[in-house]
């Protein structure tokens, strides 16, 4: 695994994703300008084949179900194992 790209909020993480062409976005859906959320919404509009995982402290199940509506492609809690990381892409938010 090699990292592409890092982004300081969601506009920067579009940006990113538009110019680098990830093969896989791990995006925290909290973060300033516009939320993670949106940021997840717009990477999946402009890049609908690019998979994005939502990486949050947030367990709640609503934190998952908001993500799943942004778009996600798979949900992951900060502190996971390296295998549950690479397992969320196939695993439904």
């Amino acid at each position: 695994m090699v990292v592409a790209g890092e982004a300081a909020d969601g506009r920067e993480a579009l940006a990113r994703v538009e110019a680098l062409g990830p093969h896989i976005v791990l995006r925290d859906p909290v973060m300033p300008v516009f939320d993670g959320f949106e940021a997840i919404r717009q990477i999946k509009a402009h890049s609908p084949a690019c998979p994005v995982v939502a990486f949050s402290v947030h367990r709640h199940p609503a934190a998952r179900e908001k993500a799943r509506l942004a778009g996600v492609d798979g949900f992951i809690e900060k502190g996971a194992s390296l295998a549950e990381m690479l397992k969320a892409r196939e695993t439904p938010a």
